[in-house]
Protein backbone atom coordinates (compact mmCIF):
# COMPACT_ATOMS: atom_id res chain seq x y z
CA UNK A 1 0.00 0.00 0.00
CA UNK A 2 2.68 2.62 0.32
CA UNK A 3 4.37 2.15 -2.92
CA UNK A 4 1.17 2.92 -4.44
CA UNK A 5 1.03 6.58 -2.45
CA UNK A 6 4.43 7.24 -3.20
CA UNK A 7 3.16 6.51 -6.86
CA UNK A 8 0.15 8.82 -6.66
CA UNK A 9 2.02 11.41 -4.49
CA UNK A 10 4.95 11.33 -7.13
CA UNK A 11 2.46 11.98 -9.99
CA UNK A 12 1.09 14.99 -8.50
CA UNK A 13 4.26 16.21 -7.63
CA UNK A 14 5.12 16.32 -11.37
CA UNK A 15 1.60 17.80 -12.36
CA UNK A 16 2.23 20.89 -9.85
CA UNK A 17 5.84 21.47 -10.27
CA UNK A 18 5.41 23.67 -13.41
CA UNK A 19 3.41 26.15 -10.47
CA UNK A 20 6.66 26.20 -8.34
CA UNK A 21 8.71 27.15 -11.19
CA UNK A 22 7.87 30.82 -11.36
CA UNK A 23 5.94 33.59 -9.58
CA UNK A 24 2.52 33.17 -10.55
CA UNK A 25 -0.44 34.96 -9.84
CA UNK A 26 -3.42 32.73 -9.65
CA UNK A 27 -7.00 33.87 -9.67
CA UNK A 28 -8.68 31.08 -7.73
CA UNK A 29 -12.10 29.68 -6.79
CA UNK A 30 -13.35 27.90 -3.70
CA UNK A 31 -15.74 24.92 -4.51
CA UNK A 32 -18.58 23.15 -3.52
CA UNK A 33 -20.27 20.49 -5.04
CA UNK A 34 -23.16 17.80 -4.63
CA UNK A 35 -22.87 14.65 -6.83
CA UNK A 36 -24.90 11.93 -7.88
CA UNK A 37 -24.15 8.71 -9.45
CA UNK A 38 -24.39 4.82 -10.18
CA UNK A 39 -22.02 2.18 -9.76
CA UNK A 40 -20.41 -0.91 -10.08
CA UNK A 41 -18.51 -2.61 -7.42
CA UNK A 42 -16.51 -6.00 -8.56
CA UNK A 43 -16.49 -8.24 -5.09
CA UNK A 44 -14.60 -11.27 -5.80
CA UNK A 45 -15.35 -14.42 -3.48
CA UNK A 46 -13.27 -17.49 -2.86
CA UNK A 47 -15.74 -19.69 -1.76
CA UNK A 48 -18.53 -21.92 -3.87
CA UNK A 49 -20.56 -18.75 -5.14
CA UNK A 50 -18.33 -17.29 -7.07
CA UNK A 51 -17.51 -13.23 -8.03
CA UNK A 52 -20.25 -10.87 -7.76
CA UNK A 53 -20.56 -7.64 -9.68
CA UNK A 54 -23.03 -5.59 -7.55
CA UNK A 55 -24.81 -1.98 -9.04
CA UNK A 56 -25.88 0.62 -7.40
CA UNK A 57 -26.59 4.39 -6.58
CA UNK A 58 -24.45 6.80 -4.56
CA UNK A 59 -24.28 10.47 -3.37
CA UNK A 60 -21.59 12.83 -2.61
CA UNK A 61 -20.81 16.06 -1.03
CA UNK A 62 -17.23 17.89 -2.45
CA UNK A 63 -15.67 21.05 -1.05
CA UNK A 64 -12.12 22.79 -2.69
CA UNK A 65 -10.63 25.18 -4.56
CA UNK A 66 -9.35 25.93 -8.47
CA UNK A 67 -7.02 27.91 -10.56
CA UNK A 68 -7.45 27.95 -14.64
CA UNK A 69 -5.81 25.14 -14.91
CA UNK A 70 -6.25 22.70 -11.69
CA UNK A 71 -8.96 21.71 -9.19
CA UNK A 72 -8.35 19.71 -6.07
CA UNK A 73 -11.46 18.48 -4.35
CA UNK A 74 -11.69 16.50 -1.04
CA UNK A 75 -14.64 14.62 -1.25
CA UNK A 76 -17.30 12.53 0.79
CA UNK A 77 -19.63 9.49 -1.19
CA UNK A 78 -22.42 7.41 0.97
CA UNK A 79 -22.73 3.96 -1.63
CA UNK A 80 -26.47 2.35 -1.31
CA UNK A 81 -25.21 -1.21 -1.54
CA UNK A 82 -28.09 -3.48 -0.83
CA UNK A 83 -26.02 -6.13 1.24
CA UNK A 84 -24.26 -3.52 3.34
CA UNK A 85 -25.55 -1.69 6.35
CA UNK A 86 -22.76 1.39 5.49
CA UNK A 87 -20.80 1.54 2.75
CA UNK A 88 -18.97 5.35 1.95
CA UNK A 89 -15.68 6.77 0.99
CA UNK A 90 -13.18 9.87 1.79
CA UNK A 91 -10.51 11.14 -0.26
CA UNK A 92 -9.22 13.90 -2.05
CA UNK A 93 -8.75 14.22 -5.89
CA UNK A 94 -6.54 16.63 -8.15
CA UNK A 95 -7.99 17.45 -11.69
CA UNK A 96 -5.85 19.28 -14.35
CA UNK A 97 -8.79 20.89 -16.11
CA UNK A 98 -8.01 21.16 -20.21
CA UNK A 99 -10.03 24.17 -21.04
CA UNK A 100 -10.88 24.17 -24.95
CA UNK A 101 -13.75 26.87 -25.04
CA UNK A 102 -15.60 29.39 -22.48
CA UNK A 103 -18.44 27.26 -21.91
CA UNK A 104 -16.81 23.84 -21.09
CA UNK A 105 -13.94 22.33 -20.30
CA UNK A 106 -12.34 18.25 -20.01
CA UNK A 107 -11.06 17.30 -16.96
CA UNK A 108 -8.75 14.29 -15.89
CA UNK A 109 -7.67 13.59 -12.17
CA UNK A 110 -6.36 11.60 -9.91
CA UNK A 111 -7.39 10.06 -6.13
CA UNK A 112 -7.14 8.70 -3.15
CA UNK A 113 -8.63 8.19 0.04
CA UNK A 114 -10.67 5.29 2.16
CA UNK A 115 -13.72 3.06 1.99
CA UNK A 116 -15.50 1.89 4.87
CA UNK A 117 -18.00 -1.28 4.37
CA UNK A 118 -20.10 -2.79 6.71
CA UNK A 119 -21.92 -6.32 6.06
CA UNK A 120 -25.60 -6.36 7.54
CA UNK A 121 -24.69 -9.72 7.34
CA UNK A 122 -22.87 -10.05 11.38
CA UNK A 123 -21.15 -12.87 9.90
CA UNK A 124 -18.66 -10.80 8.13
CA UNK A 125 -16.17 -8.53 9.36
CA UNK A 126 -16.27 -4.63 8.54
CA UNK A 127 -13.66 -3.68 5.73
CA UNK A 128 -11.33 -0.68 5.78
CA UNK A 129 -9.65 -0.18 2.51
CA UNK A 130 -7.40 2.33 0.96
CA UNK A 131 -8.19 3.44 -2.51
CA UNK A 132 -6.94 4.80 -5.35
CA UNK A 133 -7.98 6.02 -9.05
CA UNK A 134 -8.64 8.57 -11.40
CA UNK A 135 -11.35 10.16 -13.14
CA UNK A 136 -12.11 12.34 -16.25
CA UNK A 137 -15.10 14.32 -17.57
CA UNK A 138 -16.42 17.50 -18.53
CA UNK A 139 -17.45 20.48 -16.43
CA UNK A 140 -20.44 22.60 -18.30
CA UNK A 141 -20.16 26.32 -17.40
CA UNK A 142 -23.88 27.91 -17.22
CA UNK A 143 -22.66 30.77 -15.39
CA UNK A 144 -19.42 32.64 -13.48
CA UNK A 145 -20.48 30.94 -10.06
CA UNK A 146 -22.15 27.42 -11.31
CA UNK A 147 -20.76 24.31 -13.39
CA UNK A 148 -22.43 20.82 -13.98
CA UNK A 149 -20.14 17.89 -14.34
CA UNK A 150 -20.64 14.62 -16.17
CA UNK A 151 -17.59 12.09 -15.76
CA UNK A 152 -16.71 8.95 -15.20
CA UNK A 153 -14.69 7.72 -12.25
CA UNK A 154 -12.69 4.18 -11.23
CA UNK A 155 -11.18 3.65 -7.46
CA UNK A 156 -9.16 0.49 -7.17
CA UNK A 157 -9.58 -1.25 -3.97
CA UNK A 158 -7.47 -4.12 -3.55
CA UNK A 159 -9.81 -6.38 -1.40
CA UNK A 160 -12.20 -6.14 -4.71
CA UNK A 161 -10.53 -4.53 -7.41
CA UNK A 162 -12.63 -1.80 -8.97
CA UNK A 163 -15.28 0.55 -8.15
CA UNK A 164 -16.29 2.16 -11.37
CA UNK A 165 -18.96 5.17 -11.40
CA UNK A 166 -20.84 7.41 -13.83
CA UNK A 167 -21.54 10.60 -12.04
CA UNK A 168 -23.22 13.71 -12.53
CA UNK A 169 -22.86 16.68 -10.27
CA UNK A 170 -23.49 20.52 -9.98
CA UNK A 171 -20.60 22.97 -8.18
CA UNK A 172 -20.97 26.15 -7.09
CA UNK A 173 -18.24 28.26 -7.30
CA UNK A 174 -17.04 31.70 -5.40
CA UNK A 175 -14.33 34.54 -4.70
CA UNK A 176 -13.03 34.39 -1.46
CA UNK A 177 -10.58 37.31 -1.52
CA UNK A 178 -12.55 39.72 -3.95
Amino acid sequence: MKKIFTKVALAALMVSAPLMAGNYSFETSSLFGIEGGYSTLDIYSTDKQGDVTKTFANLGLKIGAETENFRVFLDGHGYLIDSYRDAYSYGATLDYKFNFSQKADFFLGIGAGEVNMKPKNQAYSPMVEYYVGGEGGFDFHSSDNIDFQAGVRVIHIEKFNNILTGFVAIVFKWQMDD
